[in-house]
């Protein structure tokens, strides 16, 4: 995820209310604070919370295979 100074850096103005998109830039305003001050928290997105749940399953899921796999063979 990019950090929040390259977000603020990529925009095209300074000043937040120049920008004229309603409600983007209260929203900016309120991250930017948050960023400076030290309590901006960094979620996961969505996609990424169910790609490493998918991800986390199919290795369980792998494990178990192997385990199965390796005591079929034995006998």
């Amino acid at each position: 995820m990019p950090e929040p100074a390259r977000i603020f850096g990529s925009l095209p103005t300074a000043d937040l209310n120049a920008i004229t998109i309603p409600g983007l830039a209260a929203d900016l305003e309120r991250v930017h604070a948050a960023w400076q001050d030290g309590s901006l928290e960094r979620t996961p997105s969505w996609i990424r919370k169910v790609t490493l749940r998918v991800v986390g399953v199919a290795a369980l899921g792998m494990l178990a295979g192997i385990v199965v796999w390796r005591r079929r063979r034995s006998r």
